[in-house]
């Protein structure tokens, strides 16, 4: 029967501490230490079996041990974390924030060195995945790029507003040149016209039928 660490009483503990130092089972926990990858303060030996576990001299009895439960790895007993997590939590919220917390100047605290290049990250990728999908040509694309080297864009929504609003400058402009070529298309064909008839005009006079 294993008795986890906690359960048994200080005067069992004490009882079975003293048959364990009388038996003296420094090897077989050297050697429960060392096939359990652990230190031999965390070996736990089942106080019903101490006999039992004693008559182990070989790893491959502190293996069968082991299986059977008669020898195991104690827990850890490391800080809580249970303060850390709701500290931090509350600072997510901007607890535990104020200027008296504060150590360092802003500048040792967050540089804005940092600040520039993860804003330069973002509107380069935004850029990057923009002409992947064909949404910006190189043209743009470049042109873009320097304004964002340039500080035209304090963050991605500007980016893509810009983006936008550009894009449907573009297209603006294109239906403005086909507009210009069709007025001057029709001014092509109305001054061809024109001479076409002034053409005939001078024929017909020169043969005298005006």
């Amino acid at each position: 029967m294993i008795l986890f660490l906690g359960q048994e009483s200080k005067a069992s503990n004490s009882f079975f501490c003293g048959i364990e130092r009388s038996m003296n089972l420094t090897l077989q926990k050297r050697l429960s230490a060392s096939v359990m990858g652990c230190g031999a303060k965390k070996v736990y030996i089942d106080p019903e079996a101490l006999h039992e576990v004693s008559a182990a001299s070989s790893r491959r009895d502190i293996r069968k041990a082991i299986s059977r439960g008669l020898i195991a790895k104690k827990m850890d007993h490391d800080q809580s974390k249970g303060r850390y997590r709701e500290r931090l939590a509350a600072k997510r919220l901007g607890r535990h924030t104020g200027a008296g917390k504060r150590r360092g100047t802003r500048e040792a605290r967050c540089p804005a060195k940092y600040l520039w290049v993860r804003r330069q990250r973002v509107l380069r990728r935004v850029l990057s995945r923009y002409r992947d999908a064909q949404k910006v040509d190189n043209s743009l694309h470049h042109t873009l790029y320097l304004k964002c080297k340039g500080n035209e864009f304090k963050n991605k929504r500007v980016l893509i507003d810009h983006i936008r609003h550009e894009q449907a400058e573009r297209v603006r402009m294109q239906l403005e040149q086909e507009k210009i070529a069709i007025r001057r298309e029709r001014a092509r064909a109305t001054r061809e016209r024109k001479l076409e008839r002034i053409r005939r005009k001078r024929t017909l006079i020169a043969e005298g039928k005006l």
